[in-house]
């Protein structure tokens, strides 16, 4: 089971650290404020579309009938948690 977390951890890790380094590099110029306003509402909505998504998915058995499909066990719902909140988080 552990080593089927493993390709997550990866992508999640790995997406996390590009986001950081872009965070870090790429400053946007006072200037382009607006452009920024833009750019956070269309993150904000994108957001709390991901979340609307990850509550169906919890409120329909998501982590346990995955598991099923693919001959495996159940997800455990603290991980199934822990990856969904890192991947809005990210």
């Amino acid at each position: 089971m552990l080593l089927s977390l493993l390709p997550s951890v990866v992508v999640l890790g790995l997406a996390a650290i590009a986001a950081l380094r872009f965070t870090i590099v790429y400053r946007s110029p006072f200037e382009n404020s607006a452009e920024r306003n833009v750019a956070a509402r269309a993150l904000a909505f994108t957001a709390g579309i991901q979340a609307i998504h990850f509550t169906e998915e919890t409120l329909t058995g998501f982590p346990e009938r995955l598991g099923a499909l693919r001959g495996l066990p159940a997800m455990p719902m603290s991980f199934f948690l822990a990856f969904n909140l890192a991947w809005l988080a990210i």
